[in-house]
């Protein structure tokens, strides 16, 4: 960028993602988390918009995974993906019902209180604490470490069960 110094860049970019705010992210789950909101009930008392509610719970549990997190595609993002995927399908699976209610108990920004965007950028900034980024590289040691992708999935899954007692906490009103 023409006057820009390597290393106000470098600085700028190191500010960038331990701040990262996931605009476009956030907006698009706000924009289905208020339709969903706002949506009418059926003659069943149902939320008429209740299946976009699931645009909303992915990019939560997205917000979890580092990769995501620190805006990376490479780098081992695949491999992790898979490694998750395979805890899913082995009988050591990596849903942990108790650590999921210790986060519910435990991590304050975990409350019906606290905005979607702010859950969004709480979780970004948890899972993006396990890559190391500058201007030049970044390494994701989280590729093969089990225990921190078991952590950051029940994060995930508490993280979901905050949005969806927040949607229907607001539907009952």
């Amino acid at each position: 960028q023409g006057d820009l110094s390597l290393d106000d860049y470098r600085s700028h970019f190191a500010q960038d993602i331990k701040n990262i705010h996931f605009w476009p992210i956030t907006h698009l789950a706000d924009h289905y988390y208020q339709r969903f909101r706002n949506s009418k009930r059926t003659s069943k008392g149902l939320p008429e918009q209740l299946p976009i509610l699931g645009h909303v719970v992915h990019t939560v549990a997205d917000t979890t995974v580092p990769f995501h997190a620190v805006g990376l595609s490479g780098c081992g993002h695949s491999e992790y993906e898979r490694m998750v995927d395979g805890l899913v399908e082995s009988k050591q699976r990596p849903y942990d019902g108790l650590k999921v209610k210790t986060n519910l108990k435990t991590i304050p920004y975990l409350s019906n209180q606290t905005s979607l965007t702010d859950l969004l950028k709480s979780n970004a900034s948890t899972a993006a604490e396990y890559c190391q980024c500058d201007s030049t590289s970044c390494s994701c040691g989280i590729v093969n470490d089990e225990r921190a992708a078991r952590q950051l999935y029940n994060l995930a899954v508490a993280s979901t069960v905050t949005i969806i007692r927040k949607c229907f906490s607001h539907q009952a009103s």
